[in-house]
Order: C-alpha cells, then sequence, then structure tokens
C-alpha cells in the first residue's frame, strides 16, 4: 500500500489523532529531489519486516494544500515534519535521507511494543460488553476525535505516565481520568466531522490496583469515587469555566448518573435533537463528596458520523 495523500486539512488531522507517531511528507510535482526520495520512503513504509509499521506516513501536496503548508509553514520541498502525539518534534528540509531514517528509528525506539498505525477513519472495534447500546447504524466515533484540540481541566490520567488523551484515542489500554484537586472534571471533546452524538458511555467500574497509577494504592482504594452528574453541551468552540459549568441549569444534557451495568459500563443517552450538528462536546462531571477524586476508567462517543466540518452540504446529517 502506498504511502496516501491527504485530502483536506481535517484529513490530516483525523491521520494525526489516530497515530501516536506521523511523518508528514510536504511534496509537489515538479520536485526533482521529491520524486528522487520517494522510493525509498515507500521501501520504508511498505517495508516486509514491519519495522515502521507503528508510524504513519502522509503526503501532502504544496501546491493542492496550500491551508496545511501555512499552518507548518513550509515553503520548500521536500520537507519531512515529525509529529509525536498530535505535537511537532522535529523536521527535515531536502531529501536527507539518513537524516529522515534516523528520525523514524528515534519514532520506533519510543513507540510501545505491538502498535501499528491506523488508516485514516479506521473504525473503533466494538467490544462485546459494547453491543447493547450500539444499535442499527450507529458506531464509536472516538475515532473522529480531533485530539490536537482535547482539553481537560482538573485531570490527570490514570496511569502515572499516561497521556489524558489516551481515554479517548482508543490506541492503548491505558485509559482512565481522573479528577485532581477536587471531585470536577471538565473536558472537550473537538469532533473531526459535524455528527450525530447518540449517547457517551462511561466506564464506571474501578479497575483493580496497578503500581503505574498516579495515586498510591491507599488512596486509590479510599479517596476515590465515581460521577454522581453528568453535564453536557453542544458545540462550545473552547472550554467553559467550571463556574458556568456547575451554575448551568439548562444544559444540551443533564442527568444523575446511576448504577452501572455488570461490566461497568454507564449509558448517558443524550437529547438527540440538541446534538445533531454536533461539532464538539463539552462534559462536566462532578462527584458526590468534593474532596474524593472522581474515576471514569474509560469513555466512547456514539452515534453518527457526518461530513468534514469543511464540506458545505449536511444532507447526510438531515436524513434520520
Amino acid at each position: 500500500m502506498p504511502i496516501p495523500y491527504i485530502k483536506s486539512k481535517d484529513d490530516l488531522d483525523l491521520y494525526i489523532s489516530q497515530n501516536d507517531y506521523v511523518m508528514i511528507n510536504f511534496t509537489a510535482s515538479w520536485c526533482g529531489p521529491c520524486k528522487a526520495v520517494a522510493p525509498i520512503l515507500e521501501q520504508l513504509y511498505s517495508d516486509p519486516e514491519q519495522r515502521y509499521n507503528m508510524i504513519e506516513m502522509v503526503k501532502v501536496d504544496l501546491d493542492s494544500q496550500q491551508e496545511v503548508s501555512r499552518r507548518y509553514e513550509v515553503s520548500s520541498v521536500p520537507t519531512f515534519v515529525f509529529v509525536e502525539r498530535g505535537k511537532e518534534t522535529s523536521r527535515t528540509v531536502g531529501g536527507n535521507v539518513p537524516e529522515i531514517k534516523q528520525k523514524l528509528d528515534a519514532f520506533r525506539e519510543k513507540a510501545p511494543d505491538g502498535l501499528k498505525r491506523k488508516e485514516r477513519g479506521t473504525p473503533v472495534k466494538v467490544a462485546d460488553e459494547l453491543k447493547p447500546y450500539i444499535s442499527g447504524n450507529y458506531e464509536i466515533l472516538n475515532s473522529t476525535v480531533h485530539t490536537g484540540g482535547f482539553e481537560a481541566l482538573n485531570a490527570m490520567s490514570l496511569y502515572a505516565s499516561g497521556d489524558l488523551r489516551d481515554t479517548i484515542k482508543k490506541s492503548t489500554e491505558k485509559t482512565g481520568i481522573i479528577s485532581d484537586a477536587d471531585a470536577q472534571l471538565l473536558l472537550h471533546v473537538p469532533l473531526m466531522n459535524i455528527s450525530k452524538v447518540y449517547s457517551i458511555l462511561l466506564k464506571l467500574k474501578k479497575p483493580e490496583y496497578k503500581p503505574e497509577y498516579v495515586l498510591d494504592e491507599e488512596d486509590y482504594a479510599q479517596e476515590t469515587q465515581s460521577p454522581s452528574v453528568v453535564k453536557v453541551w453542544a458545540n462550545h468552540t473552547s472550554l467553559i469555566s467550571f463556574d458556568d459549568a456547575a451554575s448551568d441549569a439548562n444544559p444540551g444534557h443533564i442527568e444523575k448518573v446511576g448504577e452501572p451495568d455488570e461490566n461497568g459500563w454507564y449509558e448517558c443517552r443524550l437529547k438527540f435533537v440538541r446534538f445533531q450538528k454536533t461539532q464538539s462536546l463539552t462534559i462536566f462531571v462532578d462527584g458526590e463528596d468534593e474532596d474524593l477524586h472522581t474515576l471514569i476508567d474509560d469513555i466512547v462517543i456514539v452515534g453518527l458520523s457526518g461530513e468534514a466540518k469543511d464540506q458545505p452540504t449536511l444532507s447526510a446529517l438531515e436524513e434520520d
């Protein structure tokens, strides 16, 4: 399979959101050095020994994708931008193959064993325990979250070495978000596509303690709790304040959290009419005891993914 060309800014964002390690190759049809290095890059991408299959590589045409070129301030080709967990870590200008390979090798050494690149739009596999909550044409929308724009206030990863975005990305089993200074959590979840959001699934079952957790065993056992209330808003462009979230008596959705199912999942079924053209979700969570940490082991967003935000029509979304 050849290295894919991105089709838009949102297309690139989706690749980045789904892969921890990405090399962006800015190229052009008229560029001689680009053509010279291309076969070598294709060999690395399709390496039969799969030495680089944890790294996604994409091409950006300098002329047709000017918005992306401006974003990364690229004016000459070839240019190679290396992105780790949504952030640029380095770049190489020119077809310096040894330097490019050195940077790919650095990514390879950092990547966890078993990690593999995900193609754009790769659907999240539905676990058996989630199937009762995902019926008809609904799907898990986590793969369409723009994790580069994801924000979380008063939040820590459950794992000391974890990343808060892991719970949304579904690229690792090390999920879990826990409140920090008090019981409240506030999340901003931007979506790549304008989507119909049907429900938010929260895994509330407290997992068995692991030494890698950010809390010690005693605090984990005695100082954590499940959420007692959840509020959700659609289409805020950025995070609202905790005061505004707590005081808003008429959000897009509000409910007191009840008991989870036997697998620990709790379904927040949203008021669908308010979430039919959703570009982002703001999620506020509070616990019963303000002095305890509120723990959510996993978050799954369920709905129908619509068209990319830069598309002019919403006909697919307006069909029930």
